[in-house]
């Protein structure tokens, strides 16, 4: 009996080294990656995705020696686990910044709510809104813009009705449209405005259905023609150019006089410009040909023009 047992324990020996044997190189690397990966932290994901590729470049001979395989198995899981708590730690540290964001947004709105508080109430609203659901339900300070939205709704009224007072509205029956026009906009009669009599660079506003934007018209007049493609702005700090089709300029002529214009739509770098030139100690407007130009200085009237205009689109749009 006991030469039968030594005869088994050699033989399993036997089997057992001959397996060792068969290990081959590439299953002894991967396992030796595998092994490296050690304890499993945030820093492993490239230890592990290395071992994970060694792995599978082995042949199916080559996995019949390979020792590691749930070692590799088990540090992946354990990887993505810290990952997926990683990445939650982020998410809940970004909602809760997001509510502060907006929580002190709503608080710079100060009390009592006045016009001026009209661009610190837009932008609480406009963080709020963008907000995820889950942000939104953790601001604490909600009802507080709800009340100042209340409120400058009734300021705002009262405001556009005061600045409305003092422009020109020009109605569109037709395409139910109204235009307001600043005071320093000359007429001659409610359908022609006084394009002849001066230079100006002014600003006026459409209204329909509760929309409302803005359009600018650069405007020549004088006594000789400039045909202007080009307009410079210098103000005390910053210069800005305007480009346009000469075909694109509308040019008559009537008393000896000549005017040139071009009505265009005011986008943000516009409107930036808009601002300069009313807030400016001197603003200078170049109209550029070809061969002529002519320079002129905005008048104090027509800085106020800008201002009220900015200042109603402000309330209205």
């Amino acid at each position: 009996m006991k030469r039968i047992l030594s005869l088994v324990l050699a033989l399993a020996m036997i089997l057992s080294l001959a397996a060792c044997a068969s290990k081959s190189e590439a299953a002894r690397a991967a396992d030796e990656q595998i092994t490296a990966i050690g304890e499993v932290t945030l820093d492993s994901g490239d230890a592990i995705a290395a071992a994970e590729a060694a792995v599978a470049a082995l042949s199916e001979d080559d996995l019949k020696g390979l020792e590691g395989q749930q070692a590799l198995t088990d540090a992946r899981a354990a990887y993505d686990m810290l990952v997926a708590e990683e990445e939650a730690r982020i998410a809940e540290e970004q909602r809760v910044a997001a509510v502060k964001e907006i929580e002190a947004a709503i608080s710079a709105i100060g009390s009592p709510v006045t016009i001026d508080a009209l661009e610190a109430v837009n932008t609480a609203r406009d963080l709020y809104d963008k907000a995820a659901a889950d942000v939104q339900s953790d601001v604490s300070n909600l009802a507080v813009l709800e009340a100042a939205e209340a409120e400058l709704a009734v300021l705002k009224e009262a405001a556009i009705s005061q600045l409305v007072s003092t422009f020109y509205a020009d109605e569109d029956k037709v395409d139910k449209i109204t235009w307001y026009y600043p005071s320093a906009w000359k007429w001659y009669d409610a359908n022609t405005w006084a394009a002849d009599k001066r230079c100006f660079v002014l600003p006026y506003l459409g209204s329909q259905n509760g929309q409302t934007w803005m359009r600018l018209v650069y405007n020549y007049a004088a006594y000789d023609w400039v045909f202007f493609e080009k307009v410079t702005i210098a103000t005390d700090a910053n210069r800005y150019t305007a480009s346009f089709s000469y075909w694109d300029v509308v040019r008559d002529n009537g008393g000896g006089r000549v005017w040139e214009y071009i009505d265009v739509a005011v986008n943000d770098s516009d409107l930036e410009m808009l601002r300069d030139i009313a807030n400016s100690s001197e603003a200078i407007i170049r109209f550029e040909g070809d061969d002529y130009s002519y320079d002129y200085t905005v008048t104090d009237a027509d800085k106020t023009a800008i201002t009220e205009t900015v200042q109603l689109y402000e309330l209205m749009k």
